[in-house]
Order: C-alpha cells, then sequence, then structure tokens
C-alpha cells in the first residue's frame, strides 16, 4: 500500500465519547458533581476494617480518608477551572492558600514544642523507632488531624470561591421547555 493510498479527514470531525464532541461545561459539571458527592459523604478518616470470612482467613480492607479525597477533588475541579481564573479568583485562592499554609506552619511548631517538652530518654526511643521526622505530622499527635480538617474548611471555601466564578463566567445554562 503506497504512502498515498489514505486520506486525513476534518480535524473538526473528530468525535470523543458517546455524542461524538467534547463539552467542557460537561466535564466541569461532572467534576462539580463529584465533589458534591465527595463533600456529601460522612467526613471520617481511613481506617483498617479487619474481617475472618467463613474458613477462617483475614481479610484487610483499608477505607480511605473521606476528608483528604474531597480536598483532592476539589483540587482537580481548580486545576481544570485554573484557566478561567480572574484577578478576583486569585486574590480569594491566594487568600485561602496563605491561611493553610500559616496553620501548618503554626501546627507544626506546636508539634515540635511538644516534642521538645519530652524527656531525653523518650524522645531518643521515638527517634530510633521513626515517630519523629521534622516538618511532619505524626499519627500519634493530634495536629495532623486539626490540620486535615481546617484544610477540609479551606476547601470547601475554595469549591464555594469557584462555584461563584462559574456564575459569573456564566456557566449555568438555563433551560427552556415548551408545552
Amino acid at each position: 500500500m503506497a504512502g498515498d493510498d489514505f486520506e486525513i479527514g476534518e480535524v473538526e470531525s473528530f468525535s470523543n465519547g458517546k455524542d461524538g464532541n467534547y463539552s467542557r461545561s460537561s466535564s466541569l459539571m461532572r467534576q462539580t458533581n463529584k465533589v458534591q458527592d465527595d463533600l456529601s459523604r460522612e467526613m471520617k478518616p481511613s481506617f483498617l476494617e479487619i474481617k475472618r470470612d467463613r474458613f477462617g482467613n483475614t481479610i484487610k480492607t483499608l477505607t480511605d480518608d473521606a476528608r483528604k479525597r474531597a480536598c483532592e477533588s476539589i483540587k482537580t475541579l481548580r486545576n481544570t477551572m485554573q484557566c478561567d481564573f480572574d484577578d478576583e479568583i486569585d486574590k480569594e485562592l491566594k487568600t485561602i492558600d496563605d491561611a493553610v499554609s500559616k496553620r501548618k506552619t503554626s501546627l507544626l511548631k506546636n508539634e515540635e514544642d511538644n516534642w521538645k517538652a519530652l524527656s531525653e530518654v523518650l524522645r531518643f526511643q521515638m527517634k530510633q523507632r521513626g515517630l519523629f521526622q521534622q516538618n511532619r505530622f505524626h499519627r500519634d499527635q493530634p495536629f495532623g488531624e486539626m490540620f486535615v480538617e481546617f484544610t477540609l474548611e479551606k476547601h470547601r471555601e475554595i469549591f464555594q470561591a469557584l462555584l461563584r466564578l462559574s456564575k459569573r463566567m456564566n456557566f449555568y445554562v438555563g433551560e427552556s421547555f415548551e408545552a
């Protein structure tokens, strides 16, 4: 078969999906619905569920952290909508991001102060077991949970800001029905 036996079709007629078109608005709608679904669930941390089947085998199932899943959904929506950002939304999101950064720094400082208040022997033992690393939250301390809760609330604010942006950009389409 010679190289000139095929023909290149129209690029504009390329189709993807069931209806044949890529729709950014429907993609944003799906992502917004995903965020709403994730935010409507019970916000619980991850946990390990251990069950035994009828043969006595142990089955371990790790459920993911619903709070972190909701935050990640909002981050994905934010990344998708980034091309639509204006100065107003940039300023609002920067304020929220700065608040999260300041809170993280503050909580890490509190955890480090808590660490320094421990006895020398206990600190050595914990360090040997890898229970303390600088600039990281640790499971045995409440500071990490406090940060996750604060971050979730700030991500809710980000989601509200993105919805306001959608309204300003007229992403909401009204439908008319005839009787």
